[in-house]
């Protein structure tokens, strides 16, 4: 199964995922990095930290050679209803 690395850059700094995880596809590594940017939204407000800040952040997704295959703005991701849409992704430029 393929892996795929989900890194967050916001303004300031970039996280690397260190671990990955094994998908069966890239829309599987999709779906999973918008679920995971919903949840740090809502711990964003949840918390009372700033939802700007949470908002500015993305993902950047990567294969197992370190190619970016596609890039998930939380904004966007806070906005997907994933029970009515097919998932899909943005493909990287």
């Amino acid at each position: 199964m393929p892996m795929f690395y989900s890194h967050i850059r916001s303004e300031q700094t970039y996280v690397e995922d260190p671990e990955g995880g094994e998908y069966p596809s890239l829309d599987a590594a999709w779906r999973d990095a918008v679920l995971s940017a919903k949840h740090i939204i809502g711990e964003a407000l949840r918390t009372g930290t700033s939802l700007r800040c949470a908002l500015s952040r993305t993902f950047e997704i990567t294969d197992e050679e370190g190619r970016q295959v596609a890039v998930l703005p939380f904004a966007e991701a806070a906005e997907m209803d994933l029970r009515s849409e097919g998932g899909g992704s943005s493909a990287a430029g």
